[in-house]
Order: structure tokens, then C-alpha cells, then sequence
């Protein structure tokens, strides 16, 4: 860092894009559309 004073924020999710990029393969593979589902119907899929 330089020398510079730099804030680590632990707890911060960088894999989430990851994560929903591999659910939504698998429900296009299943022919479903994951925009097509409510929040909730998805998590559970994720979960899953």
C-alpha cells in the first residue's frame, strides 16, 4: 500500500457474482428462466 493508511472491511461477499453465475447456468440448463423468478424461488434453488 505504499505506505498508505488503507481500510480492510471484513465480511465483504466478492463471490457472489460467482455464485449466481453458476445458478443461473444450472436453471438455463433446465429451461428456466432465472430472471423470471421472484427472490425468493431462487434462493432456494442457491441454497440448494
Amino acid at each position: 500500500m505504499d505506505g498508505y493508511d488503507a481500510l480492510w472491511l471484513p465480511g465483504m461477499d466478492h463471490a457472489g457474482i460467482a455464485t449466481q453465475a453458476k445458478v443461473d447456468k444450472k436453471l438455463k440448463s433446465e429451461g428456466i428462466n432465472p430472471r423470471e423468478m421472484d427472490r425468493e424461488e431462487w434462493l432456494k434453488v442457491a441454497w440448494s
